[in-house]
């Protein structure tokens, strides 16, 4: 089994296990639901499918809980899995340079608001983005028993405040009389 068999939804969902095994299923989706990462979704439609078919596929194993009367199973990683992990993690995808972002996207059509508009955008955008700043410190706290943690903290920290910059930038440059250019 290849890292490039597994999506990437499927491999987040064993290395979760794997730091955190034994663990079951919906302790899994909570991980998803406290995150502050919106991509991956939650939903027991998309979670419970995904443990089934790596279940299936040997890369997890599911052991029943002797006193659940909800049928409970704890999951571990196989040696099958965690050779996947490993593959995953060693895999360096040009994609995974340069992310995928909706703000920027969206700034590459701002010429459709009027000058106040974009400005109030920007600051409001200031504004949500001090937000998850403090929202990143609260999930950093509640989660620190996460292995790396303080790596994967100041990797979204960083992010954070070097989008914020950016923000910043864009306000002063959209502030003055001349076309924005960097």
């Amino acid at each position: 089994m290849s890292a490039g068999d597994l999506t990437d939804r499927e491999n987040v969902v064993m290395s979760l296990v794997w730091g955190h095994q034994p663990v079951t299923a919906y302790r899994i989706r909570r991980f998803f639901a406290e995150s502050i990462v919106t991509h991956f979704t939650n939903s027991t439609g998309t979670i419970y499918p995904i443990i089934r078919r790596l279940v299936e596929r040997g890369l997890l194993v599911s052991t029943p809980v002797a006193e659940s009367g909800r049928g409970a199973e704890m999951l571990t990683c196989s040696p099958k899995g965690e050779a996947a992990i490993a593959a995953w993690i060693r895999r360096i995808d040009g994609a995974e340079m340069v992310l995928e972002d909706p703000i920027r996207t969206k700034m590459s059509a701002m010429d459709v608001l009027p000058l106040a508009e974009r400005l109030a955008w920007l600051r409001d955008l200031q504004a949500a983005m001090t937000a998850e700043l403090i929202a990143l410190q609260a999930f950093a706290e509640r989660n620190s028993d996460m292995p790396y943690q303080l790596l994967l903290h100041d990797n979204a920290r960083s992010t954070l405040v070097s989008r914020l910059e950016w923000v910043s930038r864009a306000l002063i440059l959209l502030t003055r009389d001349e076309p924005p250019q960097v």
